[in-house]
Formats: structure tokens, sequence, C-alpha cells
């Protein structure tokens, strides 16, 4: 009796490369789904979880780091192998950090690919450290929240190398993460992340950060503390956040020292956050 095929999901919003690899990956023997952004891959893993997920790093709507937090609680043992077309070193850094089984620079070897995936699939591996929160780090002498509960922090920012520091330096210092890349998605993630602090940049397409702190305010708690960022330094802008309840507004460049500091003395109750 055959075994059942193997399952990968393609989640990919390149069509063509998406389809040229479900090709190759069929003729290796494998059954394959696919979903052109993270919000809809999340979707197709959560109704029928595959063996293996293949992921682009950044896409308009639900990049594959976003993706991956929101899996690790319910698809925490899918092995997942990110692609990506950029060549910043700090990317497979974070991949490993989400514990990516196989990162592959653009444009990629397809055999290479192949090979990844064999080995990833292949019984012996041991895949239920995938997609594992990070590791919270010691820092200045601290536990960085060892002995709390992690707090949440929602990124919401379409500059890639921000977020991506962004995220970097908050794991480091014990936070949990989740990053989305414009207001629409921020928006949708917030219902189901229940953040305790969001990174709020002000100007982002579908919106902007002022719609999704409107959000906010009708949705989470008023003690969910909101920081804005801009590297607007029009002083309406600071009104605006002021009227929001913002807890701390930073102009870009932004001191990160600084902004760590703000959020640590938000979560230990050091500052007053308005409704």
């Amino acid at each position: 009796m055959n075994e059942p095929k193997k399952v990968i999901l393609i989640v990919e919003d390149d069509a063509k490369l998406a389809k040229a690899l479900s090709i190759r990956l069929k003729a290796a023997g494998y059954e394959i789904k696919a979903a052109a952004n993270g919000v809809a891959g999340i979707e197709v893993v959560e109704s029928e979880p595959p063996d293996l997920i293949i992921a682009d790093i950044f896409m308009p709507i639900g990049a594959g780091f976003a993706m991956a937090y929101r899996l690790r609680q319910t698809a925490a043992n899918v092995p997942i192998v990110f692609i990506t077309g950029s060549k910043d070193p700090k990317l497979r850094k974070s991949a490993k950090q989400f514990g990516a089984v196989g990162f592959i620079e653009k444009p990629y070897d397809p055999e290479k690919l192949l090979a990844v995936v064999n080995r990833a699939l292949r019984p012996k591996v041991v895949t239920n450290r995938v997609l594992a929160a990070v590791k919270p780090a010691k820092a200045n002498g601290r536990t960085a929240r060892e002995k709390k509960k992690l707090k949440r922090i929602l990124v919401v920012e379409d500059d890639r190398k921000i977020a991506l520091s962004l995220s970097i330096r908050l794991q480091t210092a014990g936070y949990e993460v989740e990053l989305a890349e414009d207001a629409f998605v921020g928006a949708k993630i917030i219902e189901y992340f229940q953040p305790d602090v969001l990174l709020l940049d002000i100007t982002m397409p579908g919106g902007g950060g002022f719609k999704v702190a409107e959000r906010v305010r009708q949705l989470l708690p008023a003690s969910t503390a909101i920081i804005f960022m801009t590297a607007n330094h029009q002083p309406r802008l600071r009104k605006k956040a002021a009227e929001l309840g913002a807890a701390g507004y930073f102009e870009k460049p932004y001191d990160p020292k600084l902004l760590l500091s703000t959020i640590n003395d938000i979560v230990d109750g050091n500052v007053t956050v308005c409704s």
C-alpha cells in the first residue's frame, strides 16, 4: 500500500515563481497547496496543516515571519523553509530564531531547495522546535521578564529594515513580537494577537497608524499602550497622537535604547496610559 504524499504549502506572492516551484515539487512526488500571502497561508494551515511550509519572507500582505509567529501556537511542529530576494544578512539570523529548517536566497538553485525540502521531511528529522518562541535573553542585569508572562508587542511598520531591527531588539529584551507591514494587516492582527503595546508608524499604506490606533481603542482594553513613530516632524501629528492617548511618540531616526527604555517603563507600570 502506497504511503500518502507529503503535503507542502507554498506561500509566495510571485505567481510565476510559485507555479514554477509547484511544478518542480509535484514532479518530485509532493502534493502542493498554495497561498498568495501570509494571511491566506494561515487559513490554509489552520484548516489542514501541511507537512512543510515554504514561505517568502516579504509579501504585501502577511509577511513570512509574521505568519510564523501566528502559527507557532497551532502548528508548531510544521517545519518551515524561508525564501527571500533580500540580501540583508540579518534575515538568516532571524529565520534561525524562528526555528526555520532552511533559508534560501533568490534567485535560488531549484535542486538545492529540493534537497532542503527532502531533508526536512525525512522521518529522522526532529522538527518539534520549529517555529518555537525565541528564548528571552538577559539584558543589563535583569532577567528580561523571565518570571513574568511575556508581554506582547505588535510592530506595524512598512519599512522592512526598521521592522526587523525592532523585532530582533524586542525579542532579545524578552518580549513576544508580531510584525505587520501595513495598517490593514495590523488591524486584522490586533484581534487575535491582543498586544499589550503597539508600535505604530504614522504614515503607511492601508490607512496609517492613526487608523490602527482608533481600531485599538474600539477592540482592546484602555490599558493597551500605543507608541507612535514617524519621520514627519509636523507638530499636528504629535497633537493627534496625544489625543489618541499615546504613551510615547518618537521621531525618526529614533534612539533604540530610549525606545526600549520607554517600553520597559510602560510594561513595569511607570508610564500612565491614557485612553
